[in-house]
């Protein structure tokens, strides 16, 4: 719409997961199907996570998720001895910037942002996700990656409280505002609030440092 591009508005927060190394055992997944397993893929899997998204446009997923593999992010898998039943994606030191937010987080040597996890329709419903995220963090421990962060979309209240349940803290909480070519960043931390105005044609990076947090 017009007015999409005189007004934008994003909110999301950054909130970091409990600490998980190779001796934290997993939450059990399927009751009835206790054969699931985490493991880290590469590019001769890609196909499999399109058919896994089954959305219907498999050739575009299947050039996002190579471009992101190329440019260094890491996929993992949950899955049992017959297919995927959901991925996730992974950065050492960095997240990614796929959309508008213009947002890098320094996450240091001995931390990772998590992103993009999906659990196909066909495997919802059985506690799944807690089994991937920590399955998933176990991996990255055995890397050393200790600390990981995740961004949730601060409408989500859902995810919210399902991320707070599972012991994720709240890091920060950003907010973008657009106004013609004007964009306000406003960031809330514990120690106080940050406003950043920036010129939107700049595509300007905000740079955030987690490296010690």
């Amino acid at each position: 719409m017009f007015t999409d591009i005189l007004y934008e508005e994003r909110a999301f927060s950054i909130y970091k997961l409990p600490r998980v190394d190779s001796q934290t055992p997993l939450p059990s997944g399927d009751r009835e199907s206790p054969e699931f397993f985490v493991e880290s893929i590469g590019l001769d899997k890609i196909q499999d996570l399109s058919r896994c998204r089954s959305q219907g446009k498999f050739e575009r997923d299947t050039e996002i998720f190579t471009d992101r593999m190329l440019s260094g992010s890491m996929c993992f898998i949950i899955r049992n001895a017959e297919r995927i039943a959901g991925f996730g994606w992974a950065n050492a030191g960095f997240n990614p910037i796929e959309d508008k937010d213009r947002y890098r987080m320094n996450l240091g040597g001995d931390g990772a942002y998590l992103w993009d996890f999906f659990i196909s329709p066909a495997f919802r419903g059985r506690s799944l996700y807690q089994f991937f995220l920590k399955g998933t963090q176990r991996r990255l421990a055995d890397m050393g990656l200790i600390r990981c962060f995740i961004k949730l979309e601060s409408r989500n209240d859902r995810s919210i409280q399902q991320h707070t349940k599972l012991g994720a803290t709240l890091v920060e909480s950003v907010q973008y505002r657009r106004r013609f070519w004007l964009t306000t960043c406003r960031i809330e931390t514990p120690a106080g609030t940050i406003s950043i105005p920036t010129p939107y044609r700049t595509r300007h990076i905000i740079e955030r440092d987690f490296s010690d947090k």
